[in-house]
């Protein structure tokens, strides 16, 4: 993989064709995953709810979610 392939895979959507819906819907499965975690405390949930607020983080860039 080139070096702008790499970058290319990270390029940041338009924030602007991101509906609230959509944020609302990466959420929900945000706070569903989390509560999982926290019935469990398995840690392959708790990376799955890391890699889900990033997801919403970059469709969002004002959310941060500390675990």
């Amino acid at each position: 993989m080139s070096e702008n392939n790499f970058f290319q895979l990270l390029e940041l959507p338009d924030r602007a064709s991101v509906t609230s819906e959509e944020i609302q819907h990466f959420l929900n499965e945000l706070l569903d995953i989390y509560s999982l975690y926290l019935q469990t405390g398995i840690s392959l949930i708790r990376e799955e709810v890391i890699s889900k607020a990033f997801e919403l983080h970059l469709k969002d860039p004002s959310f941060s979610f500390i675990i």
